[in-house]
Order: structure tokens, then C-alpha cells, then sequence
């Protein structure tokens, strides 16, 4: 849908156009300033890029990695276009399509947020992991722990949860890491913002923190 944004009254204007080119729901879009396009991800598998204009699909890429389609980011040079999966980071370049993809540090649980500085693509996963890709390598950079042991990734915090009825019933005694939902960098670009909550079904819970 293209909404008009400006303001009548106390309200919003509706959408002045809407295309159905995708076949299920669109779980993210970014908007590249240097072609002037967009971007959709859709849980069908498949991510277009638009004419603003014209209101087209000037292009699709059908992605190798289909599950748990539910963010992305567009790289500082506007030439490559970071995708979360269940398993997968992807890369897609709008001219040719997948240009490489690589294991996430969060064992099924889905990439649920992505992040680029620099040349530094920070992931937010389904665990609670928050792990930084160095993009001139395409490895994960390490990370040190209390133990004095290098991982891949550092966890976040416990946040709260709703210790309701649900929670007594079905998830007492089972781990329940908040998921990064959303991150982003400050304008300085040395502190970043967390933000998430439990995963699973039926749970409630928040979790935020500001990481210098």
C-alpha cells in the first residue's frame, strides 16, 4: 500500500494505492535513497523491489532460505540487502539476487533483527543472542565472556515476564530467553538499544536495555 501522510483532522488519510504482488503477509521493507526504490520481504518467499513512481515490481528474488522471513536491513552503500531467516543470514544484491548467505548464531530460533554500522552487521536472534558479522570476512566477530572465553555473541539480560497461568502451566521449568525484536544505534554510534521479549506462544514479557 502507498498511504497518504498527510493529516486531516486527527487522522491519517488511507492508502491512495495497494498491490497484492505478494502472495502472504510482508514482514519488512526499507527504502533505498540512492535507486529511490523500495524494498518488500514477504513470508512467501520472496523479496521485490518497487518503483515508487510507477507503483511496479521493477524486480523479485526468490530467497534460497524461506522460513521465519521476518527482517532486514539495507547496507550503508545501499548495494546489498541483509534478510533474517530461521537459520540464515542472507545477502541480496537487487541487480543479480543472492549474493551469499551464512549460519546465524541462534540454533533455529530465528533471526529476528538486523542492524548495520560500518561495515558491522549486528543480528538479533529468537535466543536472546546479539552477535556482530564483520562484512569484510563475512565471520562473527568475538565477543569476550565472564569466563574469559571468546564466544560469538552476547547473551541479554532476563527482562520481565508475566509469571501468569500459562507460565506455571507450560513453562515453569523451561529456559525462556527474550528475543531481540528491534535494535538500533544512537547517532554517535557508541551506544545501542535492545529491545524484546519472550518468544514462545502465549507468554508476555519485555526486555530493554541501552549497551554501551
Amino acid at each position: 500500500m502507498i498511504w497518504d501522510a498527510g493529516l486531516a483532522g486527527d487522522y491519517v488519510r488511507g492508502p491512495t494505492q495497494v498491490s497484492k504482488s505478494h502472495s502472504a503477509k510482508v514482514r519488512g521493507l526499507a527504502h533505498n535513497p540512492l535507486t529511490k526504490e523500495f524494498a518488500t520481504l514477504s513470508a512467501d518467499g520472496t523479496m521485490k523491489f518497487w518503483d515508487p513512481c510507477r507503483f511496479e515490481v521493477a524486480s523479485s528474488v526468490a530467497l534460497r532460505h524461506t522460513q521465519e522471513l521476518v527482517c532486514l536491513a539495507l547496507s550503508p552503500d545501499h548495494t546489498l540487502v541483509a534478510v533474517g531467516s530461521q537459520y540464515h543470514v542472507q545477502f541480496v544484491d537487487p541487480r543479480s539476487g543472492v549474493a551469499h548467505s551464512i549460519n546465524s548464531q541462534d540454533s533455529g530460533w530465528g533471526v529476528r533483527s538486523l542492524s548495520f554500522l560500518g561495515g558491522v552487521l549486528s543480528v538479533g536472534g529468537g535466543a536472546g543472542r546479539l552477535s556482530f558479522l564483520d562484512m569484510r570476512t563475512l565471520g562473527f566477530i568475538p565477543v569476550p565472556s565472564p569466563c574469559g572465553q571468546q564466544k560469538l555473541f552476547h547473551s541479554v539480560g532476563d527482562g520481565w515476564l508475566k509469571r501468569d497461568e500459562v507460565y506455571q502451566t507450560y513453562f515453569l521449568d523451561v529456559p525462556t530467553p527474550n528475543a531481540v525484536y528491534t535494535h538500533a544505534y544512537d547517532p554517535s554510534s557508541t551506544k545501542l538499544f535492545v529491545a524484546g521479549g519472550p518468544l514462545p506462544f502465549g507468554l508476555c514479557g519485555s526486555y530493554s536495555a541501552l549497551w554501551s
